[in-house]
C-alpha cells in the first residue's frame, strides 16, 4: 500500500518554503522511521484511512519560530505542537518529557478528522504573520470546576484542560478524567472519548507515554522490568496491553517518585499516596 502526507501539511510546508526560501531543512521530516513504527506516531501511515500521514518536522534553522507557532496553534486542524522540551494542546503549552525533546525541528500534528487533511492556506506564505502574542502567552480557559455540570460524560470531544485537583487520595472519575484530557493533549489517543473511566485503552495510553518518557539514567520506563520481583527477572520485557497490574504501577510509582510527587514505597499496589502523588502530578501539568 502507498502513503501520502495530508494534503493541509503539504500547503504548509509549501507555504513555510515560500515564506522562508533560505531556510535549513536537514531535520524536516514527516513518514516515520523504524523507530516510529514501532510505536503510537502521526508519522505513522493511517491505513485505516488510506495511508495518510499526518505529522509533519519544520527544521527551526532560517525560521521565525514565533511567527510559524503562531500560525499552526491557533489553526483549527492543529491537534498538537512540539518544540524545545514543550507541547502545545488546545489552549497551553505544558512540559514535554518524550525522548526527543525537539530543539531541532517543530512537530505538527493534524486532527484525524477529513477536515483538517483537507488542502488549505494556513497564512503564512505570502504576508506577514500577525503577532497574537508569544504563544506561552496564550489565555489559558480551564474547565470551570469539578461539578455535575461538567463531569466526564462520555464525550468523544475532550476538554483541553481540567481543574485543579484536591490533595485528597481520590482516584475517582475526575482523576481519571483529567488523565484522559492530559493524554489526549499530550497526542496519546488510544482512548476515545471522555469518561473518567480510563479503562484498558486509557491504560494503553499511559504504558506508551511512560514508554517515551525517561528516568533520570536516561531510560524508558515500562519496557524492562527495572528490578527482581514477584518471582519475575530483572530485565524481563514489559508489554503493552492496557492492563493496570503491578508492573505498571511499579513503573508509574517510579515515575512519580523520580519526579518528587510520591514519597511512599515502590509496591505495584496504588493506595492513597499513591493517588495524592497523581493528584500532584496532574496539577503540575495543569500550571502555566
Amino acid at each position: 500500500m502507498s502513503y501520502s502526507l495530508a494534503p493541509s501539511l503539504v500547503d504548509l510546508r509549501s507555504e513555510t518554503n515560500e515564506r522562508w526560501p533560505n531556510r535549513d531543512k536537514a531535520s524536516d521530516g514527516w513518514i516515520g522511521d523504524t523507530s516510529h513504527s514501532a510505536r503510537v506516531s502521526d508519522h505513522n501511515p493511517d491505513w485505516n484511512s488510506g495511508g495518510i500521514v499526518r505529522a509533519i518536522d519544520v527544521d527551526k534553522d532560517g525560521i521565525s519560530v514565533e511567527d510559524f507557532l503562531n500560525a499552526v496553534i491557533y489553526d483549527s486542524r492543529t491537534s498538537y505542537c512540539i518544540y524545545n522540551h514543550r507541547i502545545w494542546g488546545g489552549t497551553r503549552w505544558r512540559k514535554y518529557e518524550g525522548a526527543n525533546a525537539h530543539t531541532k525541528h517543530v512537530h505538527v500534528s493534524i486532527k484525524h478528522t477529513t477536515a483538517a487533511a483537507k488542502s488549505g492556506s494556513w497564512g503564512l506564505a505570502k504576508r506577514a504573520v500577525k503577532p497574537v502574542g508569544k504563544p506561552e502567552d496564550a489565555k489559558v480557559k480551564k474547565v470551570k470546576d469539578q461539578s455535575p455540570t461538567n463531569v466526564p460524560n462520555g464525550s468523544t470531544n475532550f476538554p483541553t484542560d481540567y481543574a485543579e485537583l484536591k490533595i485528597n487520595g481520590n482516584f475517582k472519575s475526575w482523576e481519571q478524567g483529567a488523565i484522559q484530557i492530559l493524554m489526549y493533549q499530550l497526542g496519546y489517543k488510544a482512548n476515545k472519548q471522555w469518561d473518567g473511566k480510563i479503562g484498558k485503552l486509557g491504560y494503553t495510553d499511559l504504558q506508551n507515554w511512560l514508554q517515551d518518557v525517561r528516568d533520570p539514567n536516561g531510560k524508558p520506563y515500562y519496557t524492562k522490568t527495572p528490578v527482581a520481583k514477584w518471582g519475575v527477572a530483572k530485565g524481563t520485557p514489559l508489554k503493552v496491553d492496557g492492563k493496570a497490574g503491578k508492573w505498571f504501577w511499579y513503573e508509574f510509582q517510579r515515575y512519580l517518585a523520580d519526579r518528587g510527587f510520591y514519597k511512599g514505597i515502590l509496591d505495584g499496589d496504588p493506595a492513597g499516596m499513591t493517588y495524592e502523588a497523581i493528584q500532584r502530578w496532574l496539577n503540575d501539568n495543569n500550571d502555566d
